[in-house]
């Protein structure tokens, strides 16, 4: 009953399926440095991004997150260093993700940029055991918090862009831990392969359109893509709207307020029955603001 208790608690819990051992985020690409290393630096300016998701409200136990992250070339702009944290809550399991990363930049052409990253890190996990249920409410396994060693990992990633186009591939973590119960091997971490472009299209002097891909690749687990377009007016409104295969459909807003601070909100659908059935849908809010500390120094538009 012990390990059955145990081995429930994390494989639903730690890992929800084998497709999304890594967090999901709806807004992906206005947070792009928690999972692509090679993204930090490439706003020429410090940059501090927040992001709050509760996915699946509605349901006890459903994942909530928290991201912040900021990065930031260094003096020559050839190299950019980065700071990733991420909290992870499901059900009684809090994962606290942290992460360095430093990046490369060369440049193909005048406007043509490739930034190379490697991430560094791990992931702590804890478990509240204490707010489990058992037939035995005297068991001394369920009337303490359990917390699991550490978890080092490492990844990397490539990213180039231009004013209009961007392209990124990823491995954030490329070791493969695994976690033990009572020293048996319950659960194996999966590598994620990630790709992301996207393009800026003019439409007229005030409107912009941007579709986005994000492809998600598991071994053993279907392709999973994260299909977005937004309209922008005036490069200060966003309206968006997205589909993620076989999941939800969803609505993105941003506004920018001003050069430096923007903020967008999103919505997901559940397409799945059962969860359409359970849950209203989830929430997702980004903040981000960026730092010039030069009056020499001029803000252009980011559009990804």
């Amino acid at each position: 009953m012990k390990r059955l208790l145990i081995f429930a608690t994390f494989t639903t819990v730690l890992f929800v399926s084998k497709a999304q051992q890594e967090v999901m985020f709806t807004q992906y690409m206005h947070n792009e440095v928690t999972i692509n290393p090679a993204y930090a630096g490439s706003h020429d300016v410090v940059s501090l991004t927040a992001l709050y998701r509760h996915q699946w409200v509605g349901i006890e136990g459903a994942p909530r997150s928290m991201s912040f992250n900021g990065h930031t070339p260094l003096r020559n702009e050839k190299i950019g260093i980065g700071l990733s944290i991420i909290g992870d809550q499901i059900g009684v399991t809090d994962n606290i993700h942290f992460y360095g990363s430093g990046s490369y930049r060369i440049m193909l052409s005048k406007t043509m940029k490739m930034q190379f990253g490697l991430q560094m890190g791990g992931t702590s996990t804890s478990a509240d055991l204490t707010s489990l249920k058992t037939e035995d409410g005297n068991d001394p396994l369920f009337q303490q918090n359990t917390t699991t060693t550490m978890s080092p990992n490492f990844g990397g990633g490539i990213h180039l862009e231009n004013e209009k186009f961007y392209f990124g591939f990823s491995v954030p973590q490329l070791l493969t831990n695994t976690l033990e119960v009572e020293g048996e091997k319950l659960l194996e971490q999966t590598r994620h392969y990630f790709l992301t472009t996207g393009y800026v299209f003019d439409i007229s002097e005030r409107w912009k359109a941007k579709p986005s891909l994000f492809l998600k690749m598991v071994p053993g687990a279907p392709l999973e893509a994260d299909i977005t377009a937004n309209a922008i007016l005036d490069e200060k409104y966003w309206f968006g709207l997205a589909y993620r295969t076989g999941d939800a459909v969803s609505l993105l807003l941003m506004l920018q307020a001003n050069e430096q601070f923007r903020v967008g909100y999103a919505y997901d659908f559940p397409l799945v029955n059962d969860l359409r059935q359970q849950s209203s849908g989830s929430h997702e809010i980004v903040l981000n603001y960026r730092f010039s500390f030069s009056k020499n120094k001029v803000l252009t538009p980011r559009f990804f």
